[in-house]
């Protein structure tokens, strides 16, 4: 899983793709795209219904549902302050990043700003939803938003992301264009098991002395 340094070498990105916003503002993305910041829990509640409609036409796992990450930012979101975006197109909802930024502290003192995910430490994936077909220009508007607003994070971590999310795929790739460092390194391991069309293809790949447990259990 990559973390995004917005410090490459040392040295801050001092280049602006576009101009900061006013807050609750939103922007157009190469006059095509509108993005938006949701910082407040009101603006966040507000974002339900487009929220569930964009989830019907995303793949995305129950963690990226609107009930799972609301629920868990009223648990969890103490101290943090929510900075999720959203992309819409002609006033549809094609990409939401629900994400957050907090302090990491050393000792009390702040020594970093960091982006990261709602759900982040208890959910088994954690993603970006994405209308199908729209993950080349939804991340290319997450991207220029990163690089211009690099003065309000430090590290972008992005955990538990399956390795074959269309994020992880495309996003590190546009971050380094732009001169945004990414490092990429193995986080949780989610293990897997493909299981067989049939019940008796199951007992068959199993040992002999778990069958007759199996057996005996079923009697």
């Amino acid at each position: 899983m990559p973390a995004f340094n917005n410090h490459p070498g040392g040295q801050p990105i001092v280049n602006r793709a576009i101009r900061a916003p006013g807050k609750g503002e939103a922007r157009s993305l190469k006059g095509l795209c509108q993005l938006h910041v949701v910082r407040s829990e009101r603006e966040l509640d507000a974002l339900e219904e487009r929220w569930n409609e964009l989830i019907r036409s995303s793949d995305v796992s129950a963690f990226q549902t609107f009930e799972w990450l609301r629920t868990w930012w009223k648990y969890f979101g103490a101290h943090r302050r929510l900075h999720s975006l959203v992309v819409t197109e002609q006033g549809r909802a094609i990409g939401i990043a629900p994400m957050f930024i907090e302090d990491a502290k050393i000792l009390g003192l702040r020594v970093a700003t960091r982006l990261r995910f709602m759900g982040c430490g208890i959910s088994d994936y954690c993603d970006f939803i994405i209308a199908r077909g729209k993950e080349e220009p939804v991340l290319h508007a997450f991207a220029h938003y990163l690089l211009a607003h690099s003065g309000e994070w430090d590290i972008f971590e992005v955990a538990d992301v399956n390795e074959r999310a269309q994020l992880y795929k495309i996003l590190p790739r546009l971050l380094k264009e732009r001169g945004i460092g990414v490092y990429t390194y193995q986080g949780n391991v989610c293990p897997s098991l493909a299981l067989p069309g049939s019940w008796e293809g199951f007992l068959a790949g199993l040992g002999q002395k778990m069958r007759h447990h199996l057996k005996k259990k079923r009697e």
